[in-house]
C-alpha cells in the first residue's frame, strides 16, 4: 500500500513518511514515560496512606462510635464521644515488636517500598 503525501520542499515522500512514523513512536514513548511517572507517584502515595482498611464502628446508645483506618505503617482511630462535637485522630505507628501484625501488612511493608525503588530504577 502506497501513501501519497503532498510534496514537501525539504523532504521526499519516503523521508516524510519516515518522519511521521518517528513522530508517532516518539509520542507513544512520551505517553509511556508520563504514565510510568504517574504510577511511581501513586505507588508512593498509596504506601504512605493509612487508608488501606477502613472500619466503621457503629454507635449504639451509651457506646462510642468511630472510624478506624489501618495502613501499612500505622493505625489511626477517631472515636466520637456522645456529648462532644467533632473529635481528633489518634495514630499509632507499628513497631518491630508487634508480632501480631497480619501477614499482608508485613508483606506490604517490604514489597511496596521495593516496588517504587524498582520503578525509579526503571525510569532513570
Amino acid at each position: 500500500m502506497t501513501v501519497c503525501l503532498p510534496k514537501l520542499s525539504l523532504f521526499s515522500n519516503e523521508q516524510a513518511l519516515q518522519l511521521l512514523r518517528w513522530m508517532a513512536r516518539f509520542s507513544s514513548q512520551v505517553y509511556g514515560l508520563v504514565l510510568a511517572v504517574l504510577g511511581w507517584v501513586f505507588s508512593i502515595i498509596s504506601t504512605a496512606s493509612e487508608q488501606w482498611r477502613i472500619l466503621d464502628v457503629p454507635g449504639y446508645p451509651g457506646i462510642i462510635s468511630g472510624r478506624i483506618q489501618i495502613g501499612i505503617w500505622r493505625v489511626c482511630s477517631r472515636l466520637e464521644e456522645i456529648n462532644k462535637e467533632g473529635s481528633d485522630w489518634h495514630c499509632h505507628y507499628y513497631m518491630n515488636e508487634h508480632s501480631c501484625l497480619p501477614t499482608e501488612i508485613s508483606m506490604a511493608q517490604d514489597l511496596m517500598p521495593l516496588a517504587y525503588v524498582l520503578q525509579s530504577l526503571a525510569l532513570f
